[in-house]
């Protein structure tokens, strides 16, 4: 039997994953006029007041979404799984915090996911956290945690955006597949995902079959976890 590997931590994406996906994202591109390319990126490199324009309408699709948001089917089993079994559970999203903090108060029912990371959180560190796919914002949540990146899990629904980020922070990662669109042998290099599930309902007991799942080394790491904030202690040169 295939050893089972150590898992002391989670992080999810949110639209699309902890949500049901309500976004319209061809309308956002229409509206900030970028057809092409990652849209952050594209519109970060945008003089000054066509990053305005740009961001501004992305913002109004985003707050559109919001009177829509429901909680994606299964993911309170999850929480409360993670919640029982003492591992820490993040939130890494390309949307803004205003979002992530509706999600918290309108959606969400049960405790809320820390650290949660909108686009924003990340832009007064230094270096500033790039958006995924980029890992930074992966691998900052990692150090809150104080956990190694093998140690921790990504689940998303977009190979390009999540699985890549995932899989360059060195994680294991989950890519959640609703409309069945990906094979096996579909998504290749850094797109491949670690497992796949259909619905979030399939995570617990994949977690349960392949991993061995524990709360992170030491009380005082998992309630830093818990708080969002930088543990202390080393981590563990094994």
């Amino acid at each position: 039997a295939a050893t089972r590997r150590v898992l002391r931590g989670i992080a999810f994406d949110m639209d699309g994953t902890l949500t049901v996906p309500c976004i319209d994202f061809k309308l956002m591109r229409e509206r900030a006029g970028v057809l092409k390319g990652d849209i952050l990126e594209v519109v970060a490199a945008m003089e000054p007041a066509a990053k305005k324009r740009a961001l501004d309408a992305i913002w109004d699709v985003e707050q559109q979404a919001l009177k829509d948001m429901q909680l994606m089917p299964g993911v309170h089993d999850v929480c409360e799984y993670l919640d029982s079994q003492g591992v820490p559970r993040g939130l890494i999203t390309r949307n803004v915090k205003h979002s992530v903090d509706h999600f918290h108060t309108n959606a969400l029912l049960a405790r809320a996911f820390q650290p949660a990371l909108g686009r924003e959180c990340g832009l007064a560190l230094q270096p500033p956290l790039r958006p995924k796919p980029h890992p930074d914002a992966l691998l900052h949540i990692c150090s809150l945690w104080n956990l190694p990146p093998h140690e921790v899990a990504f689940v998303g629904d977009s190979p390009k955006d999540d699985i890549v980020c995932g899989n360059r922070a060195g994680c294991w990662t989950v890519l959640l597949d609703q409309q069945g669109r990906w094979g096996p042998g579909v998504l290749q290099g850094e797109l491949a995902p670690t497992h796949t599930i259909r619905t979030m309902a399939e995570l617990v007991p994949l977690l349960r079959e392949h991993f061995d799942v524990r709360p992170p080394a030491g009380a005082s790491v998992a309630a830093g976890a818990a708080e969002g904030v930088v543990v202390q202690s080393p981590p563990s040169a094994s």
